[in-house]
């Protein structure tokens, strides 16, 4: 699933868009509320115009108040880019 970071919580240049990964911690697949973490992958643009790439290596962790609302991403094998879906 990708969602939007909260604007004050920007880590990678120029994105706001991180792939959640998993849970950080047991807790977080059974609890609701703003407690739970998720590790997170950075999602920044690419070299193409519209297209993102996903970094895989740059994880980090973010608590559900960080997180502002889903975004519907589409991969293009051919390119290997994520685009998108409106």
């Amino acid at each position: 699933m990708f969602v939007r970071r909260v604007q004050s919580v920007f880590k990678l240049e120029g994105g706001d868009i991180v792939m959640i990964m998993s849970p950080s911690r047991r807790e977080d697949f059974a609890e609701g509320g703003d407690g739970r973490q998720f590790i997170c992958a950075d999602v920044g643009p690419s070299v193409m115009t519209d297209a993102y790439e996903l970094f895989v290596a740059s994880q980090v962790t973010y608590n559900v108040k960080e997180m502002e609302g889903e975004v519907l991403m589409e991969y293009d094998f051919a390119t290997r880019y994520y685009y998108m879906d409106l």
